[in-house]
């Protein structure tokens, strides 16, 4: 989603996810960009700069199809990239602050201690959802 308003695609916009959905929306959830190889993002960021704006903006999983150019070990040059964002103090442009990388390392692990607990309360056979057949 590309809005004039915003002048990035949605994914990238701290006025999109962290104002219109975190804050006037409240939505608490995890958020996950759209495919940060998506032409829109591809062909108007670099790679760094698209990983600190989509971190930024307030997403918590940065969503790569990693179909563009196939890259092995795509996940850690991810995380890599990220970490060496995070602010220390100086001013970097682009720099991720770390609250912002907390807050999201908070929601993940709260999205995967609730999975956690519905896969044993699934297990449990005292939900028919995960009933086995």
């Amino acid at each position: 989603l590309y809005n004039k308003l915003w002048g990035a695609p949605a994914s990238l916009s701290n006025k999109a996810v962290s104002r219109l959905l975190r804050k006037d929306v409240k939505f608490k959830g995890l958020v996950v960009t759209d495919d940060m190889e998506m032409g829109a993002i591809r062909k108007n960021y670099g790679w760094s700069e698209a990983i600190s704006l989509a971190v930024n903006a307030g997403n918590d999983i940065l969503l790569y199809s990693n179909t563009a150019k196939y890259q092995p070990f795509l996940g850690r040059k991810i995380r890599d990239r990220i970490a060496a964002s995070v602010c220390t103090g100086n001013k970097k442009t682009r720099c991720i602050a770390p609250r912002i990388v907390n807050a999201a390392f908070n929601r993940v692990s709260t999205a995967k201690r609730s999975a956690r607990r519905l896969a044993a309360y699934g297990k449990s056979g005292r939900c028919s959802v995960f009933a086995q057949k």
